[in-house]
């Protein structure tokens, strides 16, 4: 879909920045929005693609030499602090979410800023126990968007139908190549519970490494983001999965109907967003 330069943006790790509350619970509005332009009166999925189109442009300019879109460190504005021992990074997810974003915006897997991605990845991202669950994750969505060709929006979307593969094989008709079903085999079997490096508790949250009882509503979403695509594309997710998930996230909403990053911790705009789409 080709509203995705949006969803990167939406996608980059959610952390807490410091956990200290502003204290603002209403937003207020207090003038009318302006007239729109001219220019701003063309439909809007025209308005939507020439704006997505710009935005490629921007992101295939912001690929670095080797391939990467370089990392993104907690609690810091992307590509300005550097990784540190007491911060947490994140090296592959944003080449991930890079490349996914130009696939779901049609740009070709062949496109030489892709292979040049892809190449780096596969370097960097081969075992699946290196990975943070929100690494893995990205690696997933990045893998089925980048074997899905997306068309320019139009107005109306026609539904997907799924796929039936198994975890050693690809499904009939799959564009998935052997080598990237297998490398989505490992990324999935690092986020779901019941593996020795599963990242999934057991009580169903994740939290970006192994399991050991931590979990929020930020890291969860990112990991069942990449299990519904690696569904779309066929893959048979563990139902165990999905199931553990929806009780740690109902466990998670507050009285008012919002969720907050941790159990206990003030609820906000974004977790809510996150809690009610996973």
């Amino acid at each position: 879909m080709r509203w995705s330069i949006l969803l990167m943006l939406l996608l980059a790790p959610t952390l807490p920045a410091g956990g200290e509350d502003d204290g603002e619970s209403e937003i207020e509005i207090n003038e009318a929005p302006p007239e729109p332009e001219e220019k701003d009166k063309a439909p809007l999925h025209e308005r939507i693609n020439t704006a997505i189109e710009r935005g490629v442009v921007w992101l295939k300019k912001a690929q670095k030499s080797d391939g990467s879109w370089g990392p993104v460190v907690g609690n810091k504005e992307y590509g300005v602090a550097e990784a540190g021992p007491d911060r947490d990074s994140h090296e592959t997810g944003p080449t991930s979410f890079a490349l996914f974003t130009l696939a779901k915006c049609g740009v070709d897997k062949r496109d030489p800023v892709v292979i040049k991605g892809m190449t780096w990845l596969k370097a960097r991202a081969k075992d699946p126990g290196s990975l943070d669950s929100y690494e893995a994750a990205s690696l997933v969505l990045c893998l089925e968007a980048t074997h899905e060709r997306s068309k320019k929006l139009r107005g109306r979307q026609k539904e997907r139908k799924l796929k039936n593969g198994t975890t050693s094989a690809k499904p009939a008709g799959s564009k998935f190549t052997t080598h990237d079903w297998r490398w989505m085999h490992r990324m999935v079997k690092r986020l779901v519970v019941g593996n020795s490096d599963s990242t999934q508790n057991p009580g169903g949250g994740w939290r970006y490494h192994t399991a050991n009882g931590d979990q929020d509503v930020s890291a969860t979403q990112f990991a069942l983001l990449g299990l519904r695509a690696a569904s779309q594309a066929g893959y048979p997710v563990p139902v165990r999965a999905y199931i553990d998930a929806l009780k740690f996230i109902q466990g998670m909403q507050a009285e008012n109907g919002a969720f907050g990053y941790r159990k206990g911790e003030p609820p906000n705009y974004g977790m809510t967003a996150a809690g009610v789409a996973s």
